[in-house]
């Protein structure tokens, strides 16, 4: 992987693999890291991991980072130890600002329809 020369080095078809924390404003995140995958991924893949901030398994949501996370279409749901979970058991799971998890999928509007959501190791 390729570490771009600051943001001019980045393009719209570039995978980016990028690490940092939700600033106090809880509106922004600071990036600590920015790794350039190049263009062979899939750009419009989003993963996004951290503490889950809250939940509803009425709605099939959780906010990481302060982005709404939709896991109603979620083929693929699993326990840290990887295997495969029912929603209600990976609601249940869940505990606000403790358990952190992975979700994988695109953006439609401002939230991450998963296809994939996993609890990481605690």
């Amino acid at each position: 992987s390729n570490l771009p020369t600051g943001v001019a080095g980045i393009l719209a078809t570039d995978g980016l693999r990028i690490r940092g924390f939700p600033n106090a404003d809880d509106t922004s995140i600071t990036a600590t890291r920015v790794e350039k995958l190049g263009s062979s991924v899939n750009a419009n893949q989003i993963i996004l991991q951290g503490p889950v901030r809250s939940f509803s398994s009425g709605s099939s949501t959780l906010d990481i980072a302060g982005i709404t996370v939709n896991v109603s279409g979620a083929g693929e749901i699993r326990a840290f130890d990887e295997t495969p979970i029912s929603a209600t058991t990976f609601f249940n799971s869940l505990t606000a600002n403790r358990t952190i998890v992975k979700a994988r999928g695109s953006f439609a509007g401002s939230t991450l329809t998963a296809d994939k959501a996993e609890i990481e190791k605690p």
